[in-house]
């Protein structure tokens, strides 16, 4: 058994975890909870909690579900206008901390930040942030199996995406990249189809992979597929019809 202590709720609406948090003792109308195995505690968003182990030792699984947020959007945004504004890049200057800043120069630096609202900076944004939510950590089943199969991968192989989860391809500059659960693909264009046909088809042939490919070249791009977790290796093709 584990008691649980929960707070009121918050003072502040979407409190964010970067936020000070309040002593579980200094919360008013605390209020406690018996949990037996099989019990379930739903807590909401920046209800101040804490768990005490009774009288045996005990164990509990928390699940959370963390989210960006518009703060993130922008905070991202401006990441990608600081790296092409040396001006937001430089150093602040030695002994700001006893003394206050030039406000002409933090006025021009504001200036320069009001491009973070611009949707020609937004829409790059949008897309990292995308990104990040895709790239992370996943478990996948059975993966070393797979690895220790590319070496037999041949044109009959049967292959099938390694990762449960979303999947998203777009074009960046002169690649194709696919971002996916806790890690992403890049190619050169002219792999585009081939890369689209692994994303779109769940479960395929080697020797059916598009594009202006060889045998080798097939056999060469799902072993990087298989590598990097974005496929895994269903059977040899010699005993299974795909």
């Amino acid at each position: 058994m584990k008691e649980w202590r929960v707070g009121a709720a918050p003072s502040r609406s979407f409190p964010a975890a970067a936020l000070p948090n309040e002593p579980i003792d200094s919360v008013p109308d605390a209020e406690g909870y018996l949990l037996t195995p099989g019990d379930a505690l739903y807590i909401p968003r920046g209800y101040a909690h804490e768990a005490v182990t009774q009288t045996s030792s005990s164990l509990h699984l928390t699940v959370g579900i963390h989210v960006f947020t518009w703060a993130d959007l922008l905070g991202e945004a401006l990441h990608l206008v600081a790296a092409e504004n040396s001006d937001l890049r430089r150093a602040l200057p030695v002994g700001h901390l006893g003394s206050a800043f030039d406000k002409t120069h933090v006025a021009a630096l504001v200036h320069n930040v009001a491009a973070v609202t611009s949707g020609s900076v937004l829409e790059p944004a949008r897309l990292s942030l995308g990104s990040k939510l895709l790239q992370r950590q996943a478990a996948t089943a059975g993966h070393f199996h797979s690895l220790d199969s590319v070496p037999d991968l041949t044109m009959d192989s049967v292959v099938a995406r390694g990762f449960q989860g979303p999947c998203r391809v777009r074009a960046t500059g002169e690649r194709v990249v696919a971002d996916y659960p806790g890690n992403y693909l890049s190619v050169p264009p002219f792999l585009a189809p081939a890369l689209e046909h692994a994303v779109n088809t769940r479960t395929f042939t080697v020797g059916s992979i598009p594009g202006d490919l060889n045998d080798n070249a097939k056999i060469e791009f799902a072993a990087r597929l298989v590598s990097e977790g974005f496929l895994s290796v269903v059977s040899n093709g010699k005993d299974t019809n795909p």
